[in-house]
C-alpha cells in the first residue's frame, strides 16, 4: 500500500519539478541552470522507484528498454538526421526519466492510493503556482510573454482542486485559473472546455 502511494508521487512528480523551475526562474536563475534542478531532481525520485519497479514489473521493464534500444538502433541506421535529438533529448527525458514514470503509473496496484497521491500533489503544485504569481503581481519577476509550459503545469492540479468541491478546493482552482488566463497559453482552456462539458 504505501509502495502504491510512493510510486504514485513519484509519476506526478514532474509536474511538480516543472513548476518548481518556473519558480526558481522567478529567483533570476537561468533557463538552463534551472533546468539542471529540475533533473537532478527528477533523477533522485526515479533512482529511489527503481526497486519498487524492478520488484513489480522486472520483465516488462526489460523488454520496454530492449524495445526503445531496437528503436534507436534503428533510427541511428535509418534516419541518421535524428541522431542529435535522441543525444539531446532522447537520453535526457526519454529513457531517463519519461519511460520510469510510466512503468511506475503501471507497477501501482490500487487506484485508489493514486487519487489519494493526486490531491496532495494538487495541493504542493497550487502553491507553488500561487508563488509564482505572488512574484510577478508584485513586480519582483517579470513574464515577457506566455508560458505554455506554466498554463499546462497548472492544469490538472486546477481540475482536481475543482472536482473536489469544496470551498477552499474551489477557490484555490479558481485562483489558478486566473493564472493560466494570465500567464499561460490559451490551449488549456480548451482542455477546461472539455472537462467542463
Amino acid at each position: 500500500q504505501k509502495a502504491d502511494y510512493f510510486l504514485s508521487i513519484i509519476a506526478l512528480s514532474q509536474i511538480f519539478f516543472a513548476l518548481f523551475q518556473f519558480l526558481l526562474i522567478t529567483f533570476e536563475m537561468s533557463q538552463e541552470e534551472s533546468t539542471k534542478y529540475r533533473i537532478l531532481m527528477s533523477a533522485f525520485a526515479i533512482v529511489a522507484s527503481l526497486p519498487f519497479i524492478l520488484r513489480r514489473n522486472f520483465k516488462l521493464c526489460v523488454i520496454v528498454y530492449l524495445l526503445v534500444g531496437l528503436v534507436y538502433v534503428f533510427h541511428m541506421l535509418i534516419f541518421p538526421d535524428t541522431i542529435p535529438y535522441w543525444r539531446n533529448e532522447g537520453f535526457k527525458f526519454l529513457i531517463p526519466i519519461s519511460i520510469p514514470i510510466i512503468l511506475c503509473m503501471v507497477s501501482i496496484k490500487n487506484i485508489n492510493f493514486f487519487i489519494l497521491a493526486l490531491k496532495h500533489i494538487s495541493y504542493a503544485c497550487s502553491i507553488l503556482g500561487l508563488l509564482f504569481g505572488l512574484r510577478t503581481l508584485t513586480g519582483r519577476f517579470v513574464l515577457s510573454e506566455y508560458s505554455m509550459g506554466f498554463g499546462y503545469c497548472i492544469l490538472l492540479p486546477m481540475l482536481v482542486l475543482f472536482y473536489q468541491r469544496k470551498i477552499y478546493s474551489i477557490i484555490i482552482s479558481f485562483l489558478l485559473f486566473m493564472l493560466l488566463v494570465v500567464y499561460g497559453s490559451r490551449g488549456p482552456l480548451l482542455t477546461i472546455a472539455v472537462f467542463l462539458l
